[in-house]
């Protein structure tokens, strides 16, 4: 499989949350190795679309430096719950920052034409 242009940085995929929406895989969060040693929990979310049987393309979703963007965090969950038009809506929910700490929040996500999220915090439910 072939991609071209940005994709993901390297990371602990195995930490990371994913869910497919219509074709496109959407992947948040993992972990990374932080300056110094260690895991640093990602904040991004990226979709991948497969174009073919030979080629994929990435697109940054939301970026971590987004300020609606939840703090990075790894070992949580991503769920689709709910679609009204071109806009889907994920919850993302828990995880923890490695070694720092753990998050018992619930943020919706909603992806607009599968090009761009949102994010929104919730009361946890």
């Amino acid at each position: 499989m072939v991609h071209e242009g940005a994709s993901p940085g390297p990371r602990a995929g195995a930490a990371a949350s994913a869910t497919a929406i219509e074709g496109t895989f959407v992947v948040y969060g993992g972990a990374e190795r932080a300056d110094g040693g260690g895991l640093q929990g990602r904040g991004d979310a990226w979709a991948l679309q497969l174009l073919g049987d030979t080629e994929a393309a990435w697109e940054l979703l939301l970026s971590e430096n987004d300020a609606s963007a939840p703090p990075g965090r790894n070992a949580h969950t991503l769920t689709k719950v709910g679609a009204v038009g071109t806009t889907t809506q994920l919850l993302l929910h828990g995880g923890w920052q490695p070694f720092v700490r753990t998050f018992e929040d619930t943020h919706e996500l909603y992806a607009v034409s599968y090009t761009h999220l949102r994010a929104h915090e919730t009361d946890s439910y």
